[in-house]
């Protein structure tokens, strides 16, 4: 909803605002964890992700409901945001956000909690 200009404008804000957020977290953890941080920084790249591994495997396996849990909110938000683009009218995009958030807090937390309590006994 931006002209050109202002959509390069937010994107280069976005980018440097995030860059310097980057450079004032790694300065934070370099202070607390030392010298294995500074390992890390040195193996994985800052920015971009890479496609090969750059640090050996922790042994456990990942947890995929776990994580589907944990970014379901901005999917169910992205649907939103979708509903709006296709139809432009905030009434069924409000409903759809309505639905998504109560699905949300209905299926997935109580979902999560359970896990949680389970694996902590």
């Amino acid at each position: 909803m931006a002209s050109r200009l202002g959509w390069l404008f937010m994107v280069v804000s976005m980018w440097v605002f995030v860059y310097r957020l980057i450079l004032r977290e790694e300065d934070g953890l370099r202070q607390t964890q030392g010298e294995s941080y500074h390992a890390y920084l040195k193996a994985v790249p800052r920015f971009w992700p890479s496609f090969t591994p750059r640090v050996p495997s922790g042994g456990s396996q990942p947890r995929w409901g776990q994580a589907v849990a944990g970014e379901m909110i901005f999917w169910l938000f992205g649907v939103a945001v979708l509903c709006f683009a296709i139809t432009l009218n905030i009434k069924p995009t409000g409903i759809v956000f309505a639905a998504s958030f109560a699905f949300y807090f209905i299926v997935v937390v109580p979902l999560v909690k359970k896990r949680r309590t389970a694996t902590s006994l």
